[in-house]
C-alpha cells in the first residue's frame, strides 16, 4: 500500500519540460531524372516543394496545434519554441508551412499581410548538424 501512495504522488510532481518533433519535407519533384524524363516537365526545378507538399505541410502544423494546445501558446513566442532545419528549399519551405499551421494567428496591422507571418527557422552547416 506504501508504494502505491508513493507512486501517486511522483506521478503529481511530473511536469513536460519540453517536446521535440521530427518530420520529413513535403511532397517534392524528383531529384534525379530518368533517361527519357524532360527536365521542362517540372516548371519549379527538381527537387522542390511542390503545392501539394506545402499542404501536406501545413496540415502537420494544424495537427501539430490540436495535439500540443495546451502546451504552446496561441502565438508564436521566441522562448517557446525553436525551429530547425537543413538548409534545403524544401525543407526551409516546409518548415515554414508547418509554422503557419501551427500558429494560424494573424497580425492585425494594416501595414503587414493579413495571410502570412514570419516565424524563425534556424540552419546549421551540413558539417555542424549532428541531428
Amino acid at each position: 500500500m506504501k508504494c502505491f501512495f508513493v507512486s501517486v504522488f511522483y506521478c503529481l510532481l511530473i511536469i513536460v519540460i519540453s517536446k521535440q518533433a521530427m518530420w520529413r519535407h513535403g511532397d517534392r519533384t524528383p531529384i534525379n531524372l530518368l533517361p527519357n524524363d524532360n527536365k521542362e516537365s517540372w516548371e519549379i526545378g527538381l527537387g522542390e516543394l511542390t503545392v501539394d507538399g506545402i499542404w501536406q505541410a501545413y496540415h502537420l502544423g494544424k495537427l501539430l496545434r490540436q495535439r500540443y494546445d495546451g502546451f504552446l501558446s496561441k502565438t508564436f513566442k521566441t522562448s517557446e519554441i525553436y525551429v530547425r532545419s537543413t538548409d534545403i528549399n524544401r525543407t526551409l519551405m516546409t518548415a515554414n508551412a508547418v509554422l503557419q499551421g501551427l500558429y494560424p494567428q494573424t497580425y492585425h496591422s494594416d501595414n503587414l499581410s493579413s495571410v502570412w507571418h514570419p516565424i524563425p527557422v534556424h540552419t546549421v552547416q551540413a558539417e555542424n548538424d549532428k541531428v
